[in-house]
């Protein structure tokens, strides 16, 4: 039985209903990011926030907001900016 089912894993694609590592990596960087933000609005830390990421990660960082960073969140723009310039931000930002 061994052999023939070595590679019975490759092949297949990633996608939201089967993710990869890369995309559990991201969630979990998320999820942090998510935590880290949440201990500082309630520690008062945060004033106002606004909130830019691919759409993908900013709905998967919505799961994870608490009251005190919804009450500081003034807008989240779900666009990918990476590699951006800061022009490109404040442009994102003032529309």
């Amino acid at each position: 039985m061994g052999a023939h089912h070595k590679g019975a894993g490759t092949g297949h694609h990633a996608s939201a209903a089967n993710p990869d590592g890369h995309i559990h990596d991201e969630d979990a960087h998320v999820a942090a990011v998510a935590g880290w933000l949440n201990r500082e609005a309630r520690a008062g830390r945060i004033a106002s926030l606004v909130v830019i990421a691919p759409p993908r990660a900013l709905g998967e960082m919505r799961r994870h907001y608490s009251g005190p960073l919804d009450a500081v969140l003034l807008k989240e723009l779900p666009k990918d900016l990476v590699g951006q310039k800061g022009s490109a931000l404040l442009a994102a930002l003032r529309a």
